[in-house]
């Protein structure tokens, strides 16, 4: 779940994004670019992850795709050396202090980040599909924020059940990959060539 401060507007992610290559996982994720990502310009942003994520995330560990594998191991490492206080919020990125100075040299200047978990209540009984619940984690932190949440995916499934859930929704920024297709020399009869 990605947010902006636990009073201020919520975001919801289940986006185990892209990593840096970098021993420092504070580092992994400064490195994404939420403000763009997200379109929230120099707001502060709290990043939540629902609980669900993680347990997406260990169940996509054992993957039979590799790069899948791969990117859920890379993603639970990072989360469980950032929470060494499963119950803390975890600074990412500190605001820009000076943010005329940034604004001349051409930047935009940025808010703070921050991630949290937000865990199940043990009253809380998940639902059986993992969008489903991530859909409903976002509207329990909508609740009790009292602040409009967004959801980023890249699942458009997930993304318009939000949207009817009257969500906000955000899709990450991503290269759509272009596959060559060789023509097919149609001159010669096949088996000949």
């Amino acid at each position: 779940m990605a947010c902006r401060g636990w009073p201020r507007t919520h975001r919801l992610t289940n986006v185990p994004g892209h990593h840096a290559q970098d021993d420092d996982p504070t580092a992994v994720i400064a490195s994404i670019p939420w403000s763009e990502e997200l379109g929230v310009g120099f707001d502060d942003v709290l990043l939540v992850l629902p609980e669900v994520v993680i347990r997406e995330l260990d169940r996509l560990k054992e993957s039979g795709n590799q790069k899948t594998r791969y990117r859920a191991l890379v993603t639970l490492a990072v989360i469980d050396k950032l929470l060494d206080d499963p119950d803390g919020t975890v600074l990412i990125r500190l605001k820009h202090a000076d943010w005329d100075a940034v604004a001349a040299r051409g930047g935009t200047p940025r808010g703070r980040v921050e991630l949290r978990v937000f865990y199940d209540d043990p009253v809380h009984r998940p639902l059986t599909d993992p969008d489903a619940e991530i859909i409903d984690r976002a509207l329990a932190v909508q609740t009790l924020a009292g602040a409009p949440v967004r959801l980023v995916t890249m699942d458009t499934g997930m993304g318009l059940n939000a949207r009817r859930a009257k969500l906000l929704v955000r899709k990450p920024a991503r290269e759509i990959e272009t596959h060559r297709v060789t023509p097919v020399d149609t001159s010669s009869p096949a088996g000949t060539a």
